[in-house]
Parts: C-alpha cells; sequence; structure tokens
C-alpha cells in the first residue's frame, strides 16, 4: 500500500492507534455511529491515490491478491466491488477516490446512509465470489468477526469442515 489511512471513532482509540501504526494516516469518522458511510467519507476526502483500496478491521483473513483483483477490474471506471452470494461486499472494495467521494457525497446529501446507496451514481464492475475462486482465491477473506461470539463460531466451523 502506497498510503495507509484509518478511520476511527473519535474516542481515546485514535492515540492508541496512531502509537501502534505509525506510518497511517489516523482521521476521525464524521458522524460515529451512523454506519461505515461516513468513515469511508472521512478517508476519501484525505486519501491521495486515484484509486482506495477499502478494507475493514473485522476482516482478518482478506488475500493481497483480491485486491489485485479489483483493481484490475476497477481500471478505467467508478471502482470493484465483490458480489458474493448475492451480497455486496462494499467495504472490501476498490474505489475511484474522486468518483466515489462525490457519490457518497450526493447520497448523503440525499438522506441516504449506506455505501450501496452511492452505486447507481458510479460505473462500477461487480466481481462474482466465483471469479475469486478462479484466481485461486478463499472466500474467507469475506470473513468478519463483529463479536467473540462469531471468532467462536467461525473456529466450531472450521473444525467441523477442516
Amino acid at each position: 500500500a502506497q498510503e495507509l489511512i484509518v478511520s476511527v471513532p473519535p474516542d481515546p482509540s485514535e492515540e492508541l492507534l496512531g502509537a501502534l501504526v505509525p506510518s497511517a494516516t489516523i482521521v476521525r469518522d464524521e458522524r460515529p455511529g451512523e454506519g461505515p458511510i461516513h468513515g469511508l467519507l472521512s478517508s476519501f476526502r484525505v486519501a491521495n491515490g486515484e484509486y482506495v483500496a477499502v478494507a475493514p478491521c473485522d476482516s482478518p483473513f482478506i488475500e493481497a491478491g483480491l485486491f489485485e483483483l479489483l483493481f484490475s477490474r476497477a481500471e478505467g471506471r467508478g471502482g470493484a466491488v465483490p458480489l458474493v452470494d448475492g451480497y455486496y461486499e462494499p467495504l472490501i472494495a476498490v474505489y475511484h477516490r474522486d468518483r466515489f467521494l462525490e457519490a457518497l457525497e450526493r447520497t448523503i446529501v440525499g438522506g441516504m446512509a449506506k455505501p450501496v446507496d452511492a452505486y447507481p451514481l458510479v460505473d462500477l464492475a461487480f466481481v462474482d465470489g466465483q471469479d475469486f475462486l478462479d484466481a485461486g482465491l478463499s472466500l474467507d477473506s469475506f470473513v468478519n468477526f463483529n463479536a467473540i461470539e462469531d471468532l467462536k463460531r467461525y473456529d466450531m466451523d472450521t473444525m467441523v469442515d477442516g
């Protein structure tokens, strides 16, 4: 990555995260508690690259090859978003910074609050789960943990399946 930006709520974790990841630019979520769209907005406003790769902090299995595939599909477009099992993965995606920033701003002004609400305003490539598998990538990249119970459930599923 040429640049690392981490969006955080305005609380003491901002200082701690800055100390743990000194190479990162830490930005405050403009409206904490109102969903990821505001964290994306804060981050896109300070990003320098033409394209921005987005990843949540609760998805520990994301493979670098996933972003290589997304960057290749995003080229010349407003971005590339995984569409796995019929669900968009807006927080594991690559977006054209200027085009998607404008779409996010218009979405928020229009009273909508999800990143996917901006999708009709941007020319996006949607990348099917099978495309990742065909590229030798695991769909475990899309596993996230929002609570300790999720981690325990994943561990149990892995023990049963593995």
